[in-house]
């Protein structure tokens, strides 16, 4: 009996490190798969992998690309395991200045959204633990803040939330006393938060880059719009002597990677089927992109929206000789139904053909809109021209006359 509940135990294990090999290969890029498979083959005596010679021309032409610091928040919000609001996380994301930090009123955020305090809370919290550290902070302290806690620098953290925000005034001596402090600590502390930046090092992020490998490429022919999976190369699992126990670990783990790369190419295939079939239009005629979010497509294909997410993030297909993300085919709906990406390209297009000498006004815009059949608030234009870069009316206006 007890035999038989340690081979039980032995063989959950298995299953849940197999779960967990295959969701790692599930959230790779094609460049990480390649790695992973290369860092295989160098420590697995049985297996061998040969590369096709077009995934090999795709590696050497490099499609290396700089990554920005919005696209790496977006990467790393879709591969960390925690689930998460997509539209309250982006809204955040698109609203932060060229510093990275969100100025905007939490109360007209919250009011635009249509969420509770708590959702708005929780992403702006899962958006501040990406990294750079400091991310999204809304004021210099809390930035401050977001960095020491990082750091693990809990006392350092705890003076600035206590006396960093002006309410008195006191002397060092004054604030060790209060705290059962000596004055080196407090300076130490003190000396912590100077090595603090007043902004977050996005630096860091734009200095990244990335090689992108599409996994597929899109092709059109006539009125069909079609997916080629680009080859990747043929994995082989060699032959192991049947009496040679010892080696039984390296043949289990290269059929689980096997497994593993088999159902993540199987899993991405079915779900691109189902965004191209929503987004033909716009491969077709170029037409803009119709609302399409992760629950649409979990729906559709019946898998759950976190294996969406997983499989989806950091993936890239290749379209008239140009890579894209896939994620980019997904776009959040307005109240009205309308798709954002039509709202914002009808945006770009009236202010473009406005009279430099009398810009819109973002009611002007509003009303401009709904002659076009797209209802949005003037609020919403407000937070559609900060994502596309555009100024306010009187700045557009101020701009142009000393133009």
């Amino acid at each position: 009996m007890h035999q038989k509940m340690i081979q039980k135990q032995t063989q959950t294990q298995q299953l849940s490190l197999s779960q967990q090999r295959s969701l790692e290969v599930l959230r790779m890029s094609e460049a990480q798969l390649q790695d992973a498979i290369k860092e295989l083959c160098e420590q697995n005596p049985f297996i061998e992998y040969h590369q096709s010679k077009d995934l090999n021309e795709w590696i050497e032409e490099g499609f290396v690309a700089p990554v920005s610091w919005k696209e790496d928040l977006y990467r790393q919000l879709n591969t960390n395991e925690e689930t998460f609001d997509p539209t309250i996380c982006s809204f955040i994301i698109e609203t932060l200045n060229e510093k990275g930090m969100f100025m905007d009123s939490e109360e007209e955020s919250i009011a635009y959204l249509n969420c509770s305090e708590d959702r708005w809370k929780g992403s702006l919290k899962q958006v501040q633990s990406l990294d750079p550290a400091g991310i999204a902070a809304r004021n210099q302290s809390e930035c401050i803040i977001l960095q020491l806690d990082r750091k693990k620098e809990t006392f350092a953290s705890h003076l600035l939330k206590k006396y960093g925000q002006g309410k008195e005034l006191l002397s060092w001596k004054e604030i060790a006393r209060r705290e059962g402090a000596t004055l080196k600590e407090i300076e130490e502390a003190l000396d912590k938060i100077r090595a603090c930046s007043l902004y977050p090092n996005l630096q860091e992020a734009t200095e990244k880059e990335e090689i992108l490998i599409p996994d597929f490429t899109i092709h059109v022919e006539g009125a069909d719009v079609y997916i080629e999976p680009i080859q990747q190369g043929q994995l082989q699992i060699l032959n192991i002597p049947k009496e040679n126990k010892n080696l039984k670990s390296y043949f289990q783990e290269a059929h689980f990677f096997m497994d593993a790369m088999n159902k993540r190419n199987r899993t991405l295939l079915i779900l691109a089927n189902e965004i191209i079939s929503i987004q033909k239009n716009h491969f077709l005629f170029h037409d803009e992109l119709e609302p399409c979010t992760l629950q649409d497509i979990a729906q559709k294909s019946g898998f759950h929206e976190s294996t969406v997410s997983r499989t989806l993030s950091n993936k890239y297909y290749q379209f008239e000789g140009n890579i894209y993300p896939i994620k980019g085919l997904f776009v959040s709906k307005t109240k009205g139904g309308t798709s954002q990406d039509s709202i914002l390209k009808a945006i770009q297009t009236l202010i473009e053909q406005e009279d430099p000498h009398k810009p819109f006004s973002d009611q002007q815009l509003c009303d401009q809109l709904e002659e076009l059949g797209l209802y949005v608030s003037r609020r919403a234009i407000n937070k559609y021209r900060k994502i596309l870069g555009i100024e306010s009316a009187s700045k557009r206006g101020s701009v142009n006359i000393f133009v």
